[in-house]
C-alpha cells in the first residue's frame, strides 16, 4: 500500500478510537475510581482552560501481519507520532482559539515521515459547548493538510468525545455516525494519486463512569469500533484491489474540567485484507494483523 494510503489510515484509525485503554484493564495508569456519578446523574464538561493550556499526545501504534504460508507473525511494524494542542487565544464570547503542531512522525524501519507532515500547525477554533466550529491546517503538501482537517472535523482536541451540552449519563452512548458523517475514510484515502476507495464504518462510545486520572476527574467511555474498506490502485499497467476488514475496542478518558483527552492506555484491534490484482496476478491473498495503540496524554504546561 502506498506510504501515503499507510500513513493516513493508520493515523485516522488512531485518531477516531482516540486515547484509548484495553476494555477490563486496571492499575495505576488507569487512575482510581472516583466518586462516580449516580444513577441517572448527569456528567459534563466544563471546558475550563485557559491561554497555555494544552496537551501533548505521543501516539505509538505497532501492527503484526501474518502472512500465508507463514506459521508466525512478521515482527511488529511501529509507527509514533506525536502532537500538541495549544490554547492561544480566550476571546470575549468564550470561544478559544487553539495550535496544533505535528512535531514528530517516526515512521517504520526508520524510513523518513512523510514530506510535509513533521511541523504541520493547524488552528481550530472551539466555542463554549467545546464545538469545533472552524478549523485550517498548513502544510507543504495541501492534500496532507487537507486529509488531516477532515479526519479531525467530527472531534478532534480539546476532546475527542464531544459531549452534547446537556450532558450523559452512565449507559450513553455517542454514535461515531454522528461525529464523522459521510464517508471519511475514503475521503482520505483517495487523497493518493491513481487510487479508489469505499469505506463503511461503524462504532460507539459508552460513558461507563468517572475517575481520577494524573489528578483529574475523568469521564470514562468504553470504544468499540468496526470497518470495512474496499480501495484499488492503478500501478501502472495493472490495478490491485484490497478489501479489509477490522475491529477495534478500548477505553477513552477526557477530563471533566477541560475536556482534554488524559492519561495513558492502550487500544487493541484485528484487521483482515484481501489483496487481488496487481502485476503478478497471483490470485487473491489474505492478510491477517493484530494491532495496538498505546497513546499518553501530558498535560501542559
Amino acid at each position: 500500500m502506498h506510504w501515503r494510503s499507510w500513513t493516513l489510515a493508520t493515523l485516522t484509525l488512531a485518531l477516531l478510537a482516540g486515547c484509548g485503554g484495553e476494555s477490563g484493564s486496571t492499575g495505576a495508569s488507569h487512575g482510581k475510581p472516583g466518586d462516580g456519578p449516580t444513577s441517572g446523574e448527569l456528567v459534563k464538561v466544563a471546558y475550563d482552560y485557559g491561554v497555555g493550556d494544552g496537551v501533548r499526545m505521543t501516539l505509538t501504534t505497532s501492527v503484526a501481519m501474518e502472512r500465508p504460508g507463514s506459521a508466525e507473525a512478521d515482527a511488529p511494524t511501529e509507527m509514533t507520532m506525536v502532537m500538541r494542542a495549544l490554547c492561544t487565544e480566550v476571546r470575549d464570547n468564550g470561544d478559544r482559539v487553539l495550535e496544533y503542531v505535528f512535531e514528530s512522525m517516526g515512521m517504520p524501519g526508520g524510513a523518513p515521515a512523510p514530506p510535509g507532515l513533521e511541523g504541520m500547525r493547524g488552528h481550530a477554533t472551539i466555542d463554549a459547548t467545546g464545538k469545533m466550529t472552524d478549523m485550517t491546517f498548513e502544510a507543504d503538501d495541501p492534500m496532507l493538510a487537507a486529509a488531516f482537517k477532515k479526519s479531525m472535523a467530527g472531534g478532534g482536541l480539546p476532546s475527542m468525545v464531544p459531549f452534547p451540552p446537556e450532558g450523559l449519563r452512565v449507559g450513553d452512548a455517542i454514535d461515531m455516525k454522528d461525529m464523522y458523517p459521510g464517508d471519511l475514510l475514503s475521503e482520505l484515502l483517495s487523497t493518493t494519486p491513481g487510487s479508489q476507495a469505499s469505506s463503511t464504518m461503524d462504532g460507539k462510545l459508552v460513558l461507563v463512569g468517572t475517575r481520577m486520572i494524573d489528578g483529574a476527574q475523568a469521564a470514562e467511555f468504553a470504544v468499540s469500533m468496526t470497518m470495512s474498506m474496499t480501495m484499488e490502485m492503478d500501478l501502472g499497467g495493472s490495478t490491485m484491489r484490497t478489501d479489509t476488514t477490522s475491529t477495534s475496542s478500548g477505553r477513552q478518558f477526557v477530563d471533566l474540567k477541560t475536556g482534554f483527552p488524559v492519561g495513558e492506555s492502550t487500544t487493541s484491534g484485528t484487521s483482515t485484507m484481501t489483496m487481488s490484482g496487481g502485476p503478478a496476478q497471483a490470485g487473491d491473498r489474505e492478510m491477517k494483523s493484530t494491532s495496538t495503540s498505546t497513546c499518553t496524554c501530558e498535560r501542559l504546561p
